[in-house]
């Protein structure tokens, strides 16, 4: 007896063309500027109510500046979880926050959920020794962003509520970026002002009122795949095992079959190991299971070879 390939099943042939066609139009798509992983975040969940800032139990390492009764510690009035970071000014003092952002990179996202006191005025401060990005959550509760010539008032009222505010689209080659409150866009193509200050450094800085301005949920991300945490590699691993699996499947070779789930199921494990955003990720996932799905039931149903009797 010895045992043959079993006979090619076409509608493992189709299954595998519809997969085929999916991935050429995935894999563009999983290169879109949708999907962003982190590269620094900080929810402030680390810290005991009234804890310095400064001592950074989080992802980030602050440094902060305050003199008098002015303060930067960790707060109870939050918009998620339980923490928040509070910059008080004490009226006389002003206080800054500071952290260490590389300010090469050519596509990055910024995000984090503020509130303000009727009276503050904080900065928003990023550089790269040459260039800066200069926002003001101004006393009239209007966004403000500043170039060269002067302070310019996007128009966009916040109140005295939490609002997500956003710095995204940045280019220090064309000195331009777009600024978005709860995800719509408020200024687009924004203009830096020149100065080596803040350079590669982020920094909240309050100028104005005896009041709190409070910071929750801070990200920097960065956009597309291919850049910092090198999470396109995963995806080509994946594509190539998906080839190498439905190989497996129309030879009838189950060491190769094994080899291809097997390999991809690691793969998406690797995958989900990056901070993904975008239904692009998820479609992904669930492509993979779908491929490891259709081959084990091909597998358990008839078996990848059939017995033969030799005459």
């Amino acid at each position: 007896m010895k045992l043959i390939p079993s006979p090619v099943k076409p509608t493992l042939i189709i299954y595998g063309l519809c997969i085929a066609i999916l991935l050429c139009f995935l894999l563009p798509c999983l290169a879109s500027s949708d999907t962003y992983y982190t590269i620094k975040s900080d929810d402030f969940e680390w810290g005991a109510v009234g804890e310095e800032l400064s001592n950074s139990g989080g992802e980030i390492d602050w440094t902060t500046s305050a003199s008098g009764y002015s303060y930067v510690k960790i707060s109870a009035v939050c918009s998620e979880g339980i923490r928040s970071a509070a910059m008080f000014r004490d009226g006389s003092n002003n206080v800054l926050s500071r952290f260490d952002m590389n300010a090469s990179e050519p596509e990055i996202k910024i995000s984090f959920i503020v509130q303000k006191s009727d009276t503050n005025a904080t900065y928003f401060l990023h550089g790269n020794g040459v260039k800066r990005i200069q926002l003001q959550v101004n006393t009239d509760e209007n966004i403000w962003w500043h170039d060269d010539s002067g302070a310019h008032d996007t128009g966009k009222y916040i109140g005295l509520t939490w609002f997500v505010l956003s710095i995204s689209n940045i280019n220090w080659n064309s000195g331009t970026y777009d600024i978005y409150v709860d995800g719509e866009i408020i200024k687009e193509s924004a203009e830096m002002i020149t100065s080596s200050s803040s350079n590669n450094k982020i920094e909240l800085y309050s100028s104005a009122g005896t009041s709190s301005f409070y910071i929750d949920d801070l990200k920097v991300l960065n956009e597309g795949w291919d850049v910092g945490g090198d999470s396109s590699l995963p995806i080509w691993f994946i594509a190539i095992l998906i080839v190498i699996t439905l190989v497996g499947a129309y030879t009838g070779d189950p060491l190769v079959l094994v080899a291809g789930l097997t390999g991809s199921t690691v793969g998406v494990f690797w995958l989900m190991s990056f901070d993904l955003t975008g239904p692009s990720v998820w479609l992904l996932i669930c492509l993979l299971l779908c491929v490891g799905c259709f081959c084990l039931l091909e597998i358990l149903r008839k078996g990848s070879f059939e017995h033969v009797e030799e005459n």
